[in-house]
């Protein structure tokens, strides 16, 4: 049954209070970043604010869906052998991360290849490989699902699914293969198999491809890819990541009534989960 979701770094305000206006907006779920990962002590590893997290979720009825490791992309150290000492870091912030999604009841957590981990050649999609079955070895021990996301070409990207195996799976962003020229959206789904994906980002973007702009108004073709998805069976989380605060769509409006509207589009363009609530 699909499931509506809102990422936490979309919204003007993180953190356990972003929770709350995730409900007010109207989402099932939310999927929450780091909070600055390692550079910042680890924060969602510390009681207190796992403890504020958790207490707006019960209050809310808001589902803390999954964990993303937003620093980590952006440190580059994925890319490194496993044995390096950027291999190390690496494999703490992954551990760190399962920790802090058994503490507060989540079942997944969310790796990248992109920002400063984009896998540029072979070497690094070797070691980017190693890292995610590290990941999905110790996620299986501990309850907890490890979800990719990559900009690879199509080709590529199946070839590091095949290294890991089946227990990884694939958060799949409509938007990026358009943005990022790496490939086709409705032939990237078909290839991957809508079985291995585990949730969908939703977000549009200008014609000029400057910032971000509400779904369905803009270069995302989600009319297209949304009637393939039902059409192949896929009744997964649907979570936005447009940006509600930034420009040129954030400027002197409302970004929660931005959100708000947003949501209106992905039920409207998923009209088959209305059908089973």
């Amino acid at each position: 049954m699909n499931r509506f979701g809102v990422c936490e770094w979309s919204l003007p305000a993180g953190g356990p209070f972003g929770v709350r206006l995730a409900a007010e907006c109207g989402f099932d779920g939310v999927q929450l970043g780091d909070l600055g990962g390692m550079p910042q002590g680890f924060p969602m590893n510390h009681p207190r604010i796992q403890q504020g997290y958790l207490e707006s979720a019960e209050q809310t009825g808001v589902r803390l869906h999954s964990l993303h490791l937003h620093t980590l992309v952006r440190e580059g150290t994925m890319l490194h052998p496993m044995d390096s000492a950027q291999g190390e870091l690496a494999k703490e912030s992954i551990r760190k991360g399962v920790a802090a999604c058994v503490a507060m009841g989540i079942d997944r957590l969310m790796l990248s290849s992109f920002f400063a981990s984009r896998i540029g050649n072979d070497y690094e999609l070797e070691n980017f490989s190693s890292m995610l079955s590290y990941a999905c070895d110790l996620g299986e021990a501990h309850g907890v699902r490890i979800v990719y996301e990559g900009i690879l070409h199509i080709d590529r990207f199946l070839l590091l699914l095949d290294r890991v195996g089946e227990r990884l799976t694939v958060l799949y962003d409509t938007l990026n293969p358009i943005r990022f020229g790496s490939g086709d959206p409705l032939e990237e789904i078909q290839r991957i198999g809508v079985d291995r994906i585990d949730h969908v980002h939703l977000k549009d973007a200008p014609p000029l491809w400057i910032g971000w702009c509400l779904l369905g108004t803009g270069m995302g073709r989600l009319e297209e890819t949304a009637a393939l998805l039902q059409d192949l069976g896929y009744r997964g989380w649907l979570i936005t990541e447009n940006y509600y605060a930034q420009p040129p769509m954030g400027i002197d409006t409302d970004p929660y009534a931005l959100a708000r509207q947003d949501l209106l589009t992905m039920k409207a363009l998923f009209p088959s989960a209305q059908e089973e609530l």
